[in-house]
């Protein structure tokens, strides 16, 4: 069985900006403009160090622009760092947004197997799978009609199926629990904490105290591309609160 584990050592992520973007600007969005021989970026993450081992349910907040997407595509192996390195140990599954490469010409069948096929599944895997996606997502007969003719609601349920079906050691969850009816709301953490009882590590950016609360017992503040606060979901959600509340 694999021990699931993050390590990330000195990351540092800089995008580059063209000469017309303000300190201002960027300031405003939380990213900390910085000109150096290469011309000038903005520096997303600065200096991040940090480890994860097996049995954290780590929740990630903070404002906008903080550094929260960038951080969780880093530790994903999505993102590749200017500067320092990321250690993974274990298999990675991503939830960035429910609808992230779902073809709206073709039908939820043909995009659950297309699918299936990317996240690494066997035909055997996609067809047992496929019938339980189809009763999460409730969308009956729409299932041979093309996506498009969906609503946001039907979409957004049957690509969290599809991105919730993998058994992986990590799991790196980006706001997809932020939007959505009640309903919606126990249906899908029904589903993800099946897939918790499998996975070693939880990474997950959510504005909802309440799901942080339910689904995580350590929480990282991200403040201008930096670790503010990193513990106990209760003291940290209390700090960044009354931060929120003094600005």
């Amino acid at each position: 069985m694999t021990v699931a584990e993050i390590r990330v050592n000195n990351v540092t992520v800089r995008f580059p900006v063209r000469s017309t973007v303000s300190t201002g600007a960027a300031n405003a969005v939380g990213g900390k403009l910085v000109s150096g021989p290469a011309g000038r970026y903005v520096e997303a993450l600065s200096d991040i160090n940090l480890r994860l081992s097996d049995g954290d349910r780590a929740g990630v907040i903070g404002l906008n622009g903080s550094g929260k997407s960038t951080f969780l595509q880093v530790v994903a192996g999505i993102l590749e760092p200017d500067l320092g390195d990321v250690e993974i140990c274990g298999a990675v599954s991503t939830l960035f947004t429910s609808s992230v490469g779902l073809s709206l010409e073709r039908n939820a069948l043909d995009n659950i197997r297309d699918a299936g096929y990317l996240l690494g599944l066997s035909s055997q895997e996609i067809a047992k799978a496929t019938p339980e996606i189809i009763e999460f997502a409730e969308i009956g007969d729409f299932a041979q009609l093309p996506m498009r003719s969906y609503s946001a609601g039907m979409r957004a349920r049957v690509g969290f199926g599809i991105a919730t079906t993998p058994r992986a050691d990590i799991l790196v969850i980006d706001e997809v629990l932020g939007a959505g009816d009640p309903k919606f709301y126990k249906r899908a953490f029904s589903r993800l904490e099946a897939l918790l009882s499998d996975a070693g590590i939880l990474v997950l950016a959510t504005h909802s105290g309440a799901i942080l609360r339910q689904f995580c017992n350590r929480l990282l503040w991200f403040e201008k591309g930096q670790v503010r606060m990193d513990g106990n979901v209760e003291a940290v959600l209390d700090a960044y609160n009354a931060a929120i509340d003094a600005d």
